[in-house]
């Protein structure tokens, strides 16, 4: 480690290099790897061609750590072709390759003509591999010609995916090829949805009752209930865990009165049940879209669009989902459990 620079050094070190055991290759390769250059280059990628995995995965550790660039095209041939240990490192490799020459590599993988080499290079870009790499999963989740492609790519945008890719992967939903496909878009759009939805407006309590109502002996809880609104909940259990039995013996609920964003509402819930005062929603945008996709879906697409306005929460979907009830078969069974299951 700390031989210098001299002459002949490099072209020592290289050519006792392959005459080593494994244990001894390895250790090697990481001080190759703190030298970087041409020679020792040449040397460790040459031992990441064959050879034990654990050499191997040293040699493409070292050839990355001095930002070799001639290695990357054998690194992007692993990262596609291999499995287990190799495959990893090759990968890291791609992910980490100093100076950004690794994106280079990724970019031509996504237009190689292997499938399996544009499904890594898809996941490794999910990982942050590329700047901006909505744009390019998008374009891999709608235009790819292979299915193992285009359900990495909806798989890969999950996570980002914002209003503005909704549009092209409702469009992957529509035009799903296999069940694999219509699955990751209906999960990609869901979890858009949730990271969508906002919150409820401004909740004021005018009134909270809890006990034997209407007539029976009860107990006034708002002084309770406003307590548990400004520690941002937004539903209350009704139990005497939470407000005292003031009416022993006999089945209680609680009633509350209160305004949202200034509109008068009331509910109640039977005792040892939840009452929600609000429920976080899908915004307009969301919704629209959705009901206009339920509409133009066909087959199991339709089922997928039913469960995504069930998501929702909201009283549009609410709606379609109720008119979808109306109709015979199995679409009306799925809109029927949606019903049950609404948010309320």
């Amino acid at each position: 480690r700390e031989l210098g620079k001299e002459p002949g050094i490099d072209e020592g070190l290289a050519s006792a290099l392959p005459a080593l055991s494994p244990e001894r290759k390895m250790l090697l390769l990481d001080v190759l790897g703190a030298r970087g250059g041409d020679v020792l280059g040449a040397a460790a990628l040459a031992e990441a061609k064959e050879g034990p995995a654990d050499v191997r995965v040293a040699a493409l550790r070292s050839v990355t750590r001095m930002a070799y660039k001639p290695a990357l095209d054998l690194i992007a041939q692993l990262a596609a072709t291999e499995e287990g240990d190799i495959a990893k490192a090759a990968r890291d490799s791609l992910s980490y390759f100093p100076g950004g020459a690794g994106d280079g590599a990724i970019r031509s993988m996504l237009e190689s003509a292997n499938a399996t080499s544009r499904r890594v290079a898809v996941e490794l870009v999910a990982q942050g591999a590329l700047d901006k790499p909505i744009a390019v999963l998008v374009k891999m989740a709608v235009a790819d010609a292979e299915e193992i492609v285009r359900v990495a790519a909806l798989k890969a945008l999950q996570d980002g995916a914002g209003m503005d890719e909704m549009p092209a992967i409702m469009a992957a939903l529509l035009k799903a090829r296999s069940e694999s496909e219509l699955q990751a878009a209906e999960k990609t759009l869901g979890s858009l949805c949730e990271r969508q939805k906002r919150a409820p407006g401004v909740l004021t309590i005018q009134k909270a009752m809890y006990g034997a109502l209407p007539d029976g002996p009860s107990c006034d809880v708002t002084a309770k209930v406003v307590e548990m609104i400004a520690a941002g909940r937004l539903s209350v259990e009704a139990s005497n865990a939470v407000f005292g039995d003031c009416a022993p013996g006999k089945v209680k609920k609680l009633a509350i009165d209160y305004t949202e964003n200034g509109v008068p509402c009331s509910k109640s819930a039977g005792e040892n049940t939840v009452l929600k005062l609000a429920v976080v929603s899908a915004p307009a945008a969301i919704v629209d879209a959705y009901c206009q996709a339920f509409a133009d879906a066909q087959g199991e697409a339709k089922f997928s669009m039913l469960r995504l306005l069930n998501a929702c929460a909201a009283t549009k979907a609410f709606e379609a989902v109720r008119a979808a009830a109306g109709q015979d078969g199995a679409r009306q069974h799925a809109a029927l459990r949606g019903l049950c299951e609404w948010p309320t």
